[in-house]
């Protein structure tokens, strides 16, 4: 199994989509811990705000993984790298005011 997994994916490439999505929904966990003043589990448990942070979520690493992000570990020109998160960004928040 473990062979399937490397054969379809780099082991980098799982890291890094690992990463992104810890650092995506911390963010998103930081943010409404500042939004609340505090404790961000009654928002996430019990008004079921986990189901509109797993959409975001999704929409920022199917957005990365749609602009070949995740096939161009290495970064060519600093810029473009801007313009091609900025555009994932926006559809993410666009889909988040929907959601909302």
């Amino acid at each position: 199994m473990v062979g399937l997994v490397r054969s379809i994916m780099p082991v980098s490439t799982v890291a890094l989509l690992a990463v992104d999505l810890l650092l995506i929904t911390g963010a998103f966990l930081g943010s409404e811990a500042i939004a609340v003043g505090g404790d961000p589990l009654p928002f996430v448990f019990d008004q079921h705000g986990w189901v509109s942070i797993v959409i975001v979520v999704a929409a920022f690493v199917g957005g990365m993984y749609f602009h070949n992000l995740y096939s161009q570990v290495y970064i060519r020109s600093r810029v473009l790298l801007l313009e091609q998160l900025c555009i994932v960004a926006g559809f993410a928040f666009i889909l988040e005011g929907l959601i909302s």
